[in-house]
């Protein structure tokens, strides 16, 4: 799980290839992903989804809306899971 700035959750969902949204009251906004097969970890930076890919070796990259930006570490990540953005100033 992971939430943005402006307090939306997303959750990763392995067995049905998909991220799911709520808001910051717990409300279903909506799902998106469906170039996920098996996605087994997130992370929020500004703006941009990014999901690990465990089944396709990568990280996929979304909008807010669930639009794909494209896709990071092919032929170099194998079989990623979780993310984490590192901040060095705390």
């Amino acid at each position: 799980m992971s939430t943005d700035s402006r307090g939306s959750l997303y959750v990763t969902d392995w067995g049905a290839g998909t991220v799911h949204k709520y808001d910051a009251d717990g409300q279903y906004l909506l799902s998106f992903g469906s170039v996920l097969r098996e996605p087994t970890g997130i992370a929020v930076s500004g703006e941009v989804i990014y999901v690990a890919e465990r089944a396709a070796g990568v990280v996929a990259a979304f909008d807010d809306s669930g639009n794909l930006l494209g896709t990071l570490g092919e032929g170099v990540l194998a079989a990623p899971e979780g993310l984490v953005f590192w901040d060095e100033r705390t």
